[in-house]
């Protein structure tokens, strides 16, 4: 036995001691290669949309092994064990498994697994994919005191609507923590009924319903899609990917792997954009903590996978972080990506919030890149209020 895998597997019986023996818990699992798949790079139709492929054409970029889906041969063998397999990375040639530890180890065995690595603990992902409906008559947001004129004009928006750019021909996908009551309210209405929402999925539990818990989400997204009297976003015109990737009730390594997959997702439906509001520097489990060394563009698992959607064409946005009254006080993963559009917060008045994270970043370049209203944002909560929030 390589002595790799010998640390492996000892880390896997060291994080599995749990009083019962069958603990499920979620895991990494890593493959050495591509080898023996099923598809081909010259037909590259096979695994990504029309529009990825005219979307990587436009930006001239190259269709490699990157873009070549896990090997189906390995997907086969590993199923044959007692273990879930529920998404595959095939940016980092991985796949995300749900079982306990005695399985986890037979599979770091397989010639072909280069390691496996614990993410977090139990067993959350589940097969009973479930759908969202939409009602019959969108509902009236409950207050609407507020104007969002102030933050469209900030960022001189209110200009590019004027213009004529509100969005049309872009796919924006968003990745958050889940859209509760987004389905419901009218500022999203034109999104559902002109068929502007592409897709969904909540990758925390392999669901297909991202309106069933937290309002963050809703939140963020009514800021860049509402069309809705004097709340509009900046990109009301737009069509939408939804996607589920923060777990709100802990933090673990698996979120940063759950947004990699969402990424991969949205690349392979072809989108234009990903924004998320989320970052990372501290979990549940300290083991799993970064440094602010750690911040330097290519260290933190999230900030790579930013790093691979910039490089298949994606312009991906990310917010700074909410650290800047913390012991942290820097931005968070992935805003330390090269690349990668790290958004601070700042008041009415221009000046930076006290709440938003700092830069540089650890190899001394300058974050956060732009700033926007962070504080008193209007936006559409989910309970149907259009009011301020940080």
């Amino acid at each position: 036995m390589k002595i790799l895998k010998f640390i492996y597997l000892l880390s896997l019986l060291l994080i599995d001691f749990y009083p019962i023996s069958a603990q499920v818990n979620r895991y990494i699992v890593f493959l050495t290669d591509k080898n023996n798949s099923a598809y081909s790079l010259d037909k590259a139709e096979a695994f990504l949309s029309t529009r990825s492929l005219a979307r990587k054409k436009r930006h001239d970029i190259e269709i490699d092994l990157l873009d070549l889906p896990v090997s189906d041969a390995y997907l086969q063998d590993l199923s044959s064990l007692n273990l879930d397999i529920f998404f595959t990375s095939k940016w980092m040639n991985a796949l995300l498994i749900q079982s306990d530890s005695s399985t986890s180890q037979e599979v770091a065995l397989k010639s072909y697994v280069d390691s496996v690595v614990f993410v977090a603990p139990g067993a959350k992902l589940t097969s009973e994919y479930g759908n969202y409906e939409l009602p019959n008559d969108f509902e009236e947001p409950k207050n609407h005191l507020e104007s969002s004129n102030l933050q469209l004009a900030m960022m001189n928006v209110h200009q590019m609507h004027a213009d004529g750019y509100r969005g049309e021909g872009m796919l924006i996908a968003v990745l958050d923590a889940g859209f509760l009551g987004a389905n419901l309210f009218k500022p999203f209405e034109s999104v559902f009924r002109e068929n502007r929402l592409i897709a969904a999925k909540d990758f925390v539990t392999n669901g297909g319903n991202p309106f069933l818990y937290s309002g963050h989400g809703t939140g963020a997204w009514s800021a860049i899609a509402s069309d809705y009297n004097n709340f509009v976003g900046t990109a009301p015109k737009a069509e939408f990917i939804l996607c589920v990737t923060e777990d709100v009730s802990s933090e673990y390594r698996i979120e940063e792997y759950n947004w990699l997959i969402a990424a991969e997702y949205a690349d392979s439906l072809g989108a234009d954009i990903i924004t998320s509001s989320l970052g990372y520097s501290s979990f549940t489990d300290s083991s799993m903590d970064y440094v602010y060394n750690d911040m330097d563009g290519q260290t933190a698992l999230i900030t790579r996978a930013s790093n691979l959607a910039i490089k298949k064409g994606l312009l991906v946005i990310t917010s700074a972080g909410n650290e800047g009254n913390d012991d942290w006080k820097y931005i968070t993963a992935p805003a330390d990506g090269i690349g990668n559009i790290a958004v601070g917060s700042v008041k009415s008045d221009y000046n930076i919030s006290p709440f938003s994270s700092q830069g540089p970043t650890a190899d001394n370049r300058i974050k956060p890149d732009l700033v926007a209203l962070g504080k008193g944002t209007i936006l559409l909560t989910s309970n149907g209020d259009i009011s301020q929030a940080n």
